[in-house]
């Protein structure tokens, strides 16, 4: 894929990040309540955080090993957070991270982002399965995944493992 895709829903916008996203993100990313759940977002996270992170997500891209979706709401194209798959360089799975502005916790946002990121994963990238973990603590976390289908398959100490398959047409 030579150029990164954007992916729509009803109220959503996946696209690329871009360097007019550092004020959001960095005003976003930089809460504990974010942070506390995901590894590659230290707290405080400051401007030097936002552009390293713009570097990463795109040399990603560059190298077809991850896909770093923003996650942009339509009605005024503001940045909120994160959706990726980030894929295994031997088999066709990817595992899965988001995150979201507190702000926007609660409002099904990221299901809706879900749902649309596994379609792009299962029909244009071919993927056999997605994975995801996520804190046990982060209820939030677990609720979404088990509502778009994922299946805990194992846990290890306060992580929790989950898998979705790709669904084979019959």
């Amino acid at each position: 894929m030579t150029h990164f895709p954007q992916l729509y829903t009803d109220r959503l916008i996946l696209r690329k990040i871009q360097a007019d996203d550092i004020p959001a993100l960095v005003k976003y990313a930089n809460n504990p309540k974010v942070s506390k759940y995901v590894l590659n977002i230290p707290y405080p996270y400051q401007e030097p955080d936002a552009v390293f992170r713009i570097g990463y997500v795109h040399q990603g891209f560059k190298a077809n090993s991850r896909y770093v979706f923003s996650i942009v709401l339509k009605e005024d194209a503001g940045f909120i957070g994160e959706i990726s798959l980030h894929l295994d360089a031997k088999k066709p799975i990817a595992q899965l991270a988001y995150w979201i502005g507190e702000p926007f916790w609660n409002q099904g946002i990221v299901s809706e982002a879900i749902v649309r990121v596994l379609t792009f994963g299962f029909d244009v990238l071919k993927l056999d399965a997605v994975l995801a973990t996520c804190d046990a603590d982060n209820i939030g976390s677990v609720k979404v995944l088990e509502k778009n289908g994922f299946i805990k398959t194992s846990s290890a100490g306060d992580i929790l493992h989950y898998t979705i398959q790709r669904q084979h047409d019959e």
